[in-house]
C-alpha cells in the first residue's frame, strides 16, 4: 500500500467539505493539516462568508508557510512532497505507484491538500469533477530534485503504459486523442532513483510529448549531443589514468578525442548506444543496408541535417515532409531515436544516490 492514497472518500455538505484535512484559526491564521503525511498549510483566515470554502490566497500561503512552492496554477512542492495535475485524455484514468529508490511516485486522485489550494482555480463545467482528474505525486523527494523525479516517472509510465499522459500547464480544458487504459489495477514498477541531468531529461520529455515527429527527433538528437561532451570527459579522464602514457602520448590521445568534429562524435555516440535492438530495428525500416553502428551514425547525422538545415549546396538532400501525411521514414527515424536518448540516459546520466 502506498504512503499517499490513490482515491479519497469526501463527504459533500459545507461543513465536511475539507473532512480528510484538519483546519484550525488560531491567533489570525488558518493552519491546515493533512493527517496522511503531516504536511502543514498556514494562511489567513478567509471572510466569514467563505469560511466552508477556504482556498487561500496563494501568496499569502507562500509568505507564511515553510517549505511551499508553487508551480504555476498546476502544482506546488512542501517540504519532502510535490504534486502536479497530470492529464490523461481515456475515459478512465490509469492508477500508477513507482518505486524509484527511496522516492515513491503514484498517479492518482489529486490529494486533499491539492484540492485545497486549487479550489479557486478549478470549475467543474469546464475541468470535470475532482474525481475524474489525475496528479502525479511524489514523497520523500528533496524539493531540488523534483522535476527529475517527475520527469523520469513521467518516461516510465509513458513508454509502455500511458501513452496519453502528459502535464498540464494551467487548468484549462483540452480535447485530446483518447487511448484506452485498463484501469482496473494500479500500474507498479520499480525503478532506480532519477538521473539528474536536466538539460537532457528536459530534451528528452519533450520528444517525448511532441506530435510532430521531426520536432521530436531534434530534441532526441539534442540529447546525444549533450552526453556526446560528457562522454569525451569520460575518454579523457580514462586516458589520464593510464600510467602506460607519457606526456607526449597523452597530450595527442587527448587532442583526437576533444579535437573530432560533430559527425565523429556523433557517430562515436551511436556505436557506444546502439544494442543489436536498435540497429536490427534500422536495418528491418531500411534506415540502413545493414545492422552496423558506424553507418547508423553516418545516416544518423546526414538525416538529422537534412531536417536542420535548407541550404541546397548538393551535400545533403533537404528533407520537408509532406503536410498531409508522415512519410513512413521519419517514424522510424523516431523509433531509432527514442531509445538511443534512452540509453544515453541510461547509461551516461547522473543518477540520484
Amino acid at each position: 500500500m502506498p504512503h499517499v492514497p490513490l482515491t479519497f472518500d469526501y463527504e459533500h455538505s459545507d461543513e465536511k467539505r475539507w473532512a480528510p484535512l484538519d483546519i484550525s484559526d488560531e491567533k489570525g491564521l488558518t493552519t491546515v493539516r493533512w493527517r496522511e503525511l503531516a504536511l502543514t498549510l498556514v494562511h489567513s483566515p478567509p471572510e466569514p462568508e467563505y469560511r466552508f470554502w477556504r482556498t487561500p490566497n496563494v501568496a499569502d500561503a507562500l509568505a507564511k508557510t515553510p517549505g511551499l512552492r508553487m508551480h504555476g496554477q498546476f502544482g506546488f512542492t512542501l517540504g519532502q512532497y510535490t504534486e502536479v495535475l497530470a492529464l490523461q485524455d481515456v475515459p478512465h484514468p490509469a492508477s500508477a505507484i513507482l518505486k524509484m529508490g527511496t522516492v515513491e511516485l503514484t498517479l492518482g486522485e489529486p490529494t486533499p491538500l491539492f484540492r485545497y489550494l486549487f479550489n479557486n482555480q478549478h470549475d467543474s463545467d469546464i475541468h470535470g469533477e475532482w474525481e475524474g482528474l489525475s496528479s502525479m505525486r511524489l514523497w520523500n523527494c528533496p524539493p531540488d530534485l523534483a522535476e527529475a523525479y517527475l520527469l523520469e516517472g513521467h518516461a516510465a509510465l509513458a513508454r509502455q503504459h500511458c501513452p496519453a499522459l502528459r502535464f498540464y500547464q494551467i487548468f484549462e480544458y483540452d480535447y485530446g486523442d483518447e487511448f484506452e487504459t485498463n484501469s482496473e489495477e494500479p500500474i507498479e514498477l520499480q525503478l532506480p532513483s532519477a538521473i539528474t541531468d536536466i538539460p537532457a531529461l528536459r530534451l528528452y520529455h519533450d520528444g517525448q510529448i511532441q506530435p510532430d515527429s521531426a520536432t521530436a527527433i531534434l530534441q532526441f538528437y539534442r540529447v546525444l549531443e549533450y552526453f556526446s561532451v560528457v562522454g569525451r570527459h569520460n575518454e579523457v579522464e580514462a586516458l589520464r589514468r593510464r600510467p602506460d602514457l607519457s606526456s607526449k602520448e597523452f597530450t595527442l590521445e587527448v587532442a583526437k578525442v576533444i579535437g573530432g568534429e560533430e559527425r565523429s562524435n556523433i557517430c562515436r555516440m551511436v556505436a557506444s548506444l546502439a544494442d543489436a535492438t536498435i540497429l536490427n530495428g534500422a536495418a528491418t525500416d531500411s534506415l540502413i543496408e545493414r545492422a552496423d553502428a558506424q553507418l547508423l551514425g553516418n545516416r544518423l547525422y546526414d538525416f538529422r541535417n537534412s531536417i536542420v538545415h535548407a541550404k541546397q549546396d548538393q551535400r545533403t538532400q533537404m528533407f520537408v515532409p509532406s503536410t498531409f501525411e508522415e512519410p513512413p521514414e521519419l517514424a522510424a527515424w523516431r523509433r531509432v531515436l527514442t531509445l538511443l536518448a534512452r540509453a544515453a540516459l541510461d547509461t551516461l546520466g547522473t543518477r540520484h544516490v
